[in-house]
């Protein structure tokens, strides 16, 4: 792969570097994505932070209030 700052590597998969996207779909069609930047205090790209500074969930929590929103 080349050096998209989103690759991501876990070890334990079949394929140990590639892409991360949170992805909400329904009956197979996508309605939203969210990409995820590796490194320090990254992760979620674009993450609405009202949910983590003012309601308090966890970064994984809030990925997915964002895409429902």
């Amino acid at each position: 792969m080349g050096r998209a700052p989103k690759i991501v590597n876990i070890p334990s998969k079949p394929t140990p570097e590639d892409f991360k996207i949170w992805v909400l779909a329904n009956r197979g069609y996508i309605l939203d994505f969210m990409w995820y930047a590796k490194g320090e205090k990254k992760g979620p790209v674009n993450l609405d932070t009202s949910f983590t500074e003012g309601e308090g969930f966890l970064k994984t929590q809030a990925v997915v209030l964002d895409l429902l929103l």
